[in-house]
């Protein structure tokens, strides 16, 4: 049998007496020897919201307390499943011999272009690949896409220099080559050129694809007009 542990962070940016209920109200609907949801107690001390770094610190913070839960659990889970904010806890699950695999919710195109900024960025430099990416009339030829792509279509958080985000996806998809796989929310159907350009990298971690992975829960006050399902890249 497979049992799922899911630990949470208590949020200091949010309500949490309003995620406590949603978590209790999910609670209700799963078999508590398959799925269980654990949160974390509160940070004593936690970081400011407005500092810059204050992703990147907060998960730092956890850390201890996500290592104390799994230890004072009876058994020793078979493999962490982390968030791609949570690519730090790879650390936490290399030192108690425990294999670590990636969920990234976005599509393949996304996970292959996070991939590729870093790689460009260590072999270049960092300067060199936003000043490359920052210029609207660039096109990029990436491996699996079918046409080039041009940078004036690329995230922000990959071209703001003043910013702290290009800093962190390139420690981020860092820590993604360091797992023994990523889960990316697609499925070969959708993106076949782009999965089987990340198949074929030798340096990232196994690919599975087990998308779609979408929630069609139905508002109470209204009823579905057709079936018809939006997927937004």
């Amino acid at each position: 049998d497979i049992s799922i542990v899911v630990l949470i962070y208590h949020s200091v940016l949010h309500e949490f007496t309003k995620i406590q209920s949603y978590i209790d109200s999910q609670s209700c609907e799963v078999d508590p020897d398959q799925i269980v949801f654990i949160t974390l107690p509160p940070l004593s001390n936690p970081p400011d919201p407005s500092d810059p770094a204050f992703f990147g610190t907060i998960v730092q913070l956890q850390n201890p307390l996500v290592k104390k839960a799994v230890l004072d659990r009876q058994s020793k889970p078979a493999a962490f499943v982390l968030d791609l904010m949570n690519v730090s806890m790879i650390d936490i699950a290399n030192e108690l011999h425990i294999p670590s695999y990636i969920f990234f919710t976005a599509g393949a195109n996304l996970l292959y272009t996070m991939l590729h900024f870093q790689a460009v960025a260590d072999e270049q430099g960092t300067e060199d690949i936003i000043g490359l990416m920052g210029d609207p009339d660039n096109e990029l030829e990436l491996s699996g896409f079918r046409n080039p792509v041009p940078t004036k279509v690329w995230p922000w958080v990959f071209l703001d220099k003043d910013s702290v985000w290009p800093s962190l996806i390139l420690n981020i998809a860092r820590r993604f080559r360091e797992a023994k796989g990523i889960l990316v929310n697609s499925f070969m159907e959708l993106e076949p050129s782009i999965i089987q350009a990340l198949q074929n990298q030798v340096n990232v971690p196994t690919i599975y694809p087990v998308g779609p992975i979408l929630s069609l829960q139905n508002r109470g006050d209204s009823k579905p007009s057709n079936n018809t399902i939006s997927l937004f890249g």
